[in-house]
């Protein structure tokens, strides 16, 4: 979204990741999974560095007619309001700390994302893809860079082994 402001330029608000480059940048990691089961768990792993963290968004595109997701579980404290919002294969979700004194650090899975296949596990083979719709920010609202490590998640079933 965008806004004229006072002086006659245009703000926008939109989601894209412009970081305070003073900051080192946070790293973000989505393995490929070996499914057996029909419910798959894909764990979003951070690594903050020496960040502290009070803010996280994320934004991942799955082939609706193959995968259901079930769940967003998060891992964060009680001080943290989180959000998921999901609508044709388009999973956003994150949170924030509200009062900004109970950041995440160090290295963990904030959020792991619980899919159930509509296919037999076994037989899966998609993919997951995390877009460029994320943000990071610290407990001043600077903005953080990130750094994934992959954008497309394979997830592929046992029998695809054979």
């Amino acid at each position: 979204s965008q806004v004229v402001a006072s002086d006659g330029t245009i703000k926008s608000f939109g989601f894209v990741n412009t970081p305070v480059t003073t900051k080192t940048p946070i790293s973000v990691y989505i393995a490929t999974s070996i499914v057996n089961t029909d419910v798959i768990n894909v764990p979003v792993i951070t690594d903050l560095g020496t960040n502290s963290v009070c803010g996280l968004q994320f934004e991942v595109v799955y082939d609706a007619t193959k995968l259901q997701l079930q769940e967003v579980m998060s891992n964060t404290s009680a001080s943290w309001i989180n959000f998921v919002t999901d609508k044709d294969g388009v999973v956003r979700f994150g949170g924030i700390d509200k009062t900004l004194k109970e950041p995440l650090t160090g290295k963990g899975a904030p959020y792991t994302l619980k899919f159930k296949t509509l296919v037999p596990g076994v037989d899966i083979n998609t993919q997951l893809s995390v877009t460029d719709n994320m943000d990071a920010s610290d407990n001043k609202g600077n903005q953080l860079g990130i750094n994934l490590t992959t954008s497309n998640i394979r997830l592929i079933g046992i029998n695809n082994f054979k």
